[in-house]
């Protein structure tokens, strides 16, 4: 079961570019493994808090989706299909959180994930060639300017995705920067090293801000000195001569301006306007953008309809109850990867979801944010169960002695 632990990050990078039957991929078979796996196991589950939490927030969200659906949603189920499988991975969590080798498993996996992305995306620089679903809302002129640019995308198809990948998998391969096999820690910081220059190159500004507060954060979680001044070393060059480069870089291909930033805060904005209209229920899975076609919102939004924004998105389309429940969800694990020495290694993964939740139009329906959660949810049920093991056995209280005995 390690193996398919492995693989599950594997599989991220290449998504529906690996195809098994009409809208399952690799990817999505091999959760559907897990799923199957962790019902067999069911004995064997590690129900922590945050499991538990989890599970209440997959049930109200799977059933305000269906629900909608079966109302006459606008759009059909495709998205629900990935969110339903998506919080059933998650669910599953708690069947592998008894184990390490697991843990070890995942993060290797993220390792060789992050690996082939920055190899697949190197060469997309250097040759110019895309992958065939590179920016598919694209098109005429539109795309003829995109694909000059030549912004990579490795196998994500558009740049911010490719973003989000990278900050979220360095979240993961920072456990691997002091790692005592040498070979392991090379590979990790090879990684770390190339992460911030495909960053640049993809003009993922915000991506490359929250990538140096992830790496920041895992120096402070670092034990070693020498290590930290080694990661210090490492993000203070990168950051500079990152800088230096996107500056020339914006010159070059005259990006620039702030009509992005803009656009952004009006979408979210959008998206808090057509909750408020929906009464607090939503106007259903995926219905955000034709709900703004057909009622144009007050703000600005120059033809974007995708809010770039998970926490308000879940919002406009879901509805109260299942935004509040994701927060109290956020909340508590924030909250586990603070209350312990060993449990701030969740504290780089639970900074890069909060903040790539912000970059990715498309990453609620995207495989690695449910890899993502799948991950923090079964280094959570471990550290749990480890620190639950680790508490020493309650003694019975001896009580107030008898008359008799006095």
């Amino acid at each position: 079961m390690n193996g398919v632990l492995f693989l599950l990050p594997v599989l991220v990078v290449f998504g529906p570019l690996f195809p098994v039957a009409g809208p399952i991929y690799g990817f999505r078979a091999l959760a559907l493994v897990c799923v199957l796996v962790a019902i067999a196991r069911l004995g064997r589950w590690v129900w922590s808090p945050l499991q538990r939490l989890w599970l209440m927030l997959g049930v109200s969200w799977i059933l305000v989706g269906y629900v909608w659906l079966l109302a006459g949603s606008p759009v059909s189920g495709g998205e629900m299909l990935g969110v339903s499988l998506g919080l059933a991975l998650g669910v599953s969590a708690a069947a592998f959180g008894s184990g390490r080798r697991g843990v070890g498993a995942l993060a290797g996996g993220w390792l060789v994930a992050s690996l082939l992305v920055c190899a697949i995306s190197m060469w997309e620089l250097s040759s110019g060639w895309h992958a065939s679903n590179y920016l598919p809302s694209y098109h005429g002129a539109l795309r003829v300017a995109a694909m000059k640019e030549g912004l990579p995308a490795a196998t994500f198809g558009n740049p911010n995705a490719l973003g989000a990948f990278l900050v979220l998998a360095t979240s993961w391969t920072g456990v691997f920067w002091t790692d005592e096999r040498r070979h392991v820690r090379w590979l990790a910081l090879s990684a770390l090293g190339v992460t911030p220059f495909l960053l640049v190159a993809a003009d993922a500004r915000l991506c490359l801000v929250l990538w140096a507060v992830v790496v920041l954060t895992w120096i402070r979680v670092a034990k070693r000195t020498a290590g930290r001044r080694l990661f210090i070393a490492l993000v203070l060059g990168a950051l500079c001569i990152g800088g230096a480069y996107q500056m020339l870089f914006v010159q070059q291909i005259g990006i620039g301006g702030d009509l992005s930033a803009v656009t952004r805060v009006n979408l979210s904005a959008a998206a808090l306007w057509a909750a408020w209209q929906s009464g607090g229920i939503g106007v259903g899975p995926g219905a955000f953008e034709y709900y703004l076609a057909a009622n144009p919102s007050p703000f600005a939004t120059h033809g974007q309809v995708n809010v770039h924004n998970i926490w308000f998105e879940v919002l406009a389309q879901y509805g109260l109850v299942v935004f509040a429940l994701l927060l109290l969800w956020v909340g508590r694990a924030f909250h586990f990867a603070l209350s312990g020495v060993e449990n701030l290694k969740l504290l780089p993964p639970m900074i890069a979801l909060v903040g790539a939740a912000f970059v990715d139009s498309s990453i609620l329906d995207a495989p690695v944010l449910w890899v993502h959660l799948f991950t923090i949810l079964v280094v959570a049920a471990n550290l749990w169960s480890t620190e639950r093991a680790a508490r020493p056995a309650p003694t019975r209280s001896q009580g107030k002695p008898r008359v008799d005995q006095v």
